[in-house]
């Protein structure tokens, strides 16, 4: 059995209440851990307390930085403080950032230091704390297989009928590399070779670690866009603007029907924690229905 599981550093926000009711209603005998960060603070809202109590949903505090020290090699610990952080910024600019301490550099991406680098730090970093927790955990916590959701997905069908013996990620819209805001590992096996690549390219952010190349080295499948990420399919009602998921027009029923209709595995809405959806929004149509007895 696939152990489904997600990661939050800070207040969980209310807007997960569509994921998790996703996940129940399509996954009514599978198990939810949700690893709650108490490095930078966790805190589950009144509106959410009834994951604390449902039978499918195990709530897990731990420290993520506990489990960095452990298993992230090479590792520099010591670039904390105004100093660094003044460092970092010197180092950014443009006239600058050409000097290599240690990083990689795109212009979509700009800087991402390398692990080992003097200037490297993840403490304050909540994204890339994700990207390093959704690839540590299945390697510190589980057996089997493993399936890690970001918390700004919306479940659309039984993953379980996808999770078989490969590993799989989702495009990045059209770039040579995946999102791993879904990520699922068949063995503990193929865990720890996704964390011995992040340890040898040293660093564990989707563009540098689940490029086409590594992912056909550990044979992951990527999943085009189109059954993922309405916000990155062009040909989508609720293509190219996220808070078209939040907002009520007439066109929210057909953007819903429109899910299920070109048999989306799931929807990534993008962040938006902050978002208070508005009624009969896409978001607030598959609340309701998934919400329903």
């Amino acid at each position: 059995m696939t152990q489904f599981f997600g990661y939050w550093g800070g207040s969980l926000p209310p807007v997960t209440n569509l994921h998790f009711r996703s996940f129940i209603h399509f996954h009514p005998n599978s198990k939810y851990d949700l690893w709650l960060d108490a490095d930078v603070g966790q805190s589950i809202p009144s509106d959410l307390n009834w994951l604390k109590t449902h039978p499918q949903i195990n709530i897990r505090v731990f420290s993520l930085k506990q489990l960095v020290s452990r298993y992230v090699t090479p590792l520099t610990q010591t670039a904390e403080g105004g100093l660094f952080d003044a460092l970092r910024f010197i180092h950014r600019k443009k006239i600058l950032r050409h000097i290599n301490l240690k990083n990689y550099y795109s212009p979509l991406f700009k800087l991402n230091y390398k692990h080992s680098s003097p200037l490297f730090t993840y403490q304050r970093d909540l994204v890339y704390r994700g990207d390093l927790a959704r690839c540590i955990i299945p390697v510190a916590h589980y057996d089997g297989p493993s399936l890690y959701a970001d918390l700004d997905v919306c479940f659309l069908s039984d993953l379980n009928s996808i999770c078989m013996d490969q590993g799989f990620v989702y495009r990045w819209e059209d770039y040579d590399f995946a999102n791993s805001a879904i990520l699922y590992l068949p063995s503990k096996k193929v865990a720890e070779q996704v964390l011995d690549v992040g340890n040898q390219v040293e660093c564990f952010r989707p563009w540098y670690l689940f490029t086409d190349v590594i992912c056909n080295q550990l044979n992951l499948k990527i999943y085009p866009t189109n059954l993922f990420d309405a916000m990155w399919n062009p040909k989508s009602l609720l293509a190219g603007d996220a808070l078209k998921f939040f907002k009520k027009t007439d066109q929210s029923v057909a953007m819903v029907e429109e899910l299920f209709e070109k048999k989306y595995i799931v929807n990534h809405w993008h962040n938006n924690w902050r978002t208070i959806p508005e009624t009969g929004s896409p978001y607030e149509l598959l609340l309701h229905h998934f919400s329903e007895k």
